[in-house]
C-alpha cells in the first residue's frame, strides 16, 4: 500500500506516492477505493471498458469504481454493479429478487 498525494494538473488527476512513483495503466486502492489509472498515470473517470467488462469510475471530482446500484441521470437508468465493479447484464438476483439488465447494463425490469 501507497501512501501518497492527490494532484490535479491541467484539469486531470494524478495520485503522486510518497516515493515519487505513481501508478500507470493499472488498478490501485486508494484510502478505502478503487481507482483505474491510464497509461500516461491520469486517474481515469466516467464509463470504462476494461478486459470484457464495463465499469463506472465515477465523475471528474471522484473518479472511485463504483459498486451496487447507480443511476445514470443522463439516461434516466439504473445499473448495478457486482463487488467487483462489474456492470452486470442478464438476469441477476439481488437482496432475493431478480432484475433484468439488458447488454447495455439498463434495468428493464426490477424485482420480480
Amino acid at each position: 500500500m501507497y501512501l501518497g498525494t492527490w494532484i490535479n494538473e491541467n484539469d486531470k488527476w494524478w495520485y503522486k506516492h510518497n516515493d515519487g512513483t505513481f501508478t500507470k495503466d493499472a488498478w490501485e486502492f486508494i484510502n478505502g477505493k478503487w481507482y483505474l489509472f491510464d497509461a500516461e498515470g491520469w486517474m481515469i473517470h466516467d464509463w470504462k471498458r476494461y478486459g470484457d467488462s464495463w465499469y463506472y469510475l465515477g465523475d471528474y471530482n471522484d473518479g472511485a469504481m463504483k459498486t451496487g446500484w447507480y443511476y445514470d441521470e443522463k439516461s434516466s437508468k439504473w445499473y448495478y454493479f457486482n463487488e467487483e465493479g462489474i456492470m452486470q447484464t442478464g438476469y441477476i438476483k439481488i437482496d432475493d429478487k431478480w432484475y433484468d439488465f439488458d447488454n447495455n447494463g439498463a434495468m428493464e425490469t426490477s424485482g420480480i
